[in-house]
């Protein structure tokens, strides 16, 4: 693995999230305005933490906002478990600043300043002095260059990542990516980037049942950005194995934009505790299905299902172009 997620909330929901505070939720605002998609996550106070396999290095990216600011807030934390790692903050006068432990090592002359978007890269590294790293960008321009202890009490690595905030100010977040260190790509510096969606808008060559009695308009029923629950959907028996659902997608204007990656993701659940999954995938113009292996379901909960990334498309390996996701199917097939 190298990429290791990649989240822009737009799918309207907060399951991205492995806890997140009663008053965080996400939502979509004409101001502030994301910079790209629709949503965004809020709240006031703001909290919520990502739970990743145990990593002691890893690039990660994300854009902020506040609407106030304030000294001393989780702007990101690096936790093992529910303790404090190393951490990106602010100081007394505001300045981004890094802290390890409840030491601040490394401060920044740059002031953050309310009701403004900041894309925030950080390179972290797990290690006692010399060898750890906080290394931080903020709008492409090198802040922070800390090299020294990272752990200061011998953590063995990090396995969860936090934001938090108090009730002083609204935090935004918004187009998060996370790579670890392996692979021969998405190993280092995660860059800019922002993230959207294409939707289903028509049927493609196979259907499951609708929930609405035919399998003729499926896309019209699990097209709801944030999803409802269980007023709309499509379903099959889990015995029913490689029986798949196809949708052709909206158009998407990519002027002045390049495509790095796609990846096909749904809300679902199972409704009993039998051990079916199931698959994503996507059809590429003049390809062939191309499918995840099964992802775990839940029993009566819908859960955040994510397939595999495509960097390039599949069928001649070149980078995507906008007529190649003009013509891309999504398919969700019973694993």
């Amino acid at each position: 693995m190298a990429r290791v997620w990649t989240d822009g909330a737009e799918s309207g929901d907060t399951r991205f999230w492995d806890w997140i505070g009663p008053t965080s939720s996400v939502q979509t605002v004409s101001a502030p305005a994301p910079i790209g998609g629709t949503y965004i996550y809020a709240g006031c106070p703001w909290g919520a933490y990502k739970v990743i396999d145990p990593l002691t290095e890893f690039y990660i990216r994300y854009r902020i906002r506040a609407t106030v600011v304030e000294n001393n807030p989780h702007i990101l934390a690096f936790r093992n478990s529910t303790s404090n790692v190393s951490r990106l903050s602010l100081d007394a006068l505001h300045r981004f600043c890094v802290v390890v432990g409840n030491t601040i090592v490394d401060t920044s002359s740059v002031v953050m300043q309310p009701d403004t978007w900041y894309l925030v890269e950080i390179h972290f590294k797990l290690a006692d002095a010399p060898n750890g790293i906080f290394d931080v960008y903020l709008d492409g321009i090198h802040i922070i260059n800390y090299t020294g202890d990272t752990n200061p009490a011998a953590f063995a690595n990090i396995d969860n990542i936090y934001w938090d905030t108090s009730a002083y100010t609204t935090f935004y977040l918004d187009d998060l990516a996370l790579n670890d260190t392996t692979g021969i790509a998405d190993n280092s510096w995660c860059g800019n980037g922002i993230i959207t969606k294409m939707y289903p808008d028509g049927m493609g060559d196979t259907a499951w049942h609708g929930s609405d009695g035919d399998d003729i308009s499926n896309h019209l029923l699990v097209d709801e950005f944030p999803d409802d629950g269980d007023l709309t959907y499509v379903y099959r028996d889990g015995d029913d194995s490689g029986t798949q659902d196809h949708y052709t997608l909206n158009d998407l204007d990519y002027t002045n934009k390049t495509i790095l990656r796609i990846w096909p993701e749904a809300r679902a659940r199972k409704t009993s505790d039998a051990g079916y999954t199931l698959k994503l995938g996507i059809l590429a113009s003049g390809g062939a299905d191309d499918m995840s292996a099964g992802r775990t379901l839940f029993q009566d909960d819908y859960n955040r299902i994510v397939g595999d990334d495509y960097t390039v498309n599949p069928v001649d390996s070149n980078p995507w172009e906008e007529a190649d996701l003009d013509a891309l199917e999504m398919i969700i097939e019973v694993g």
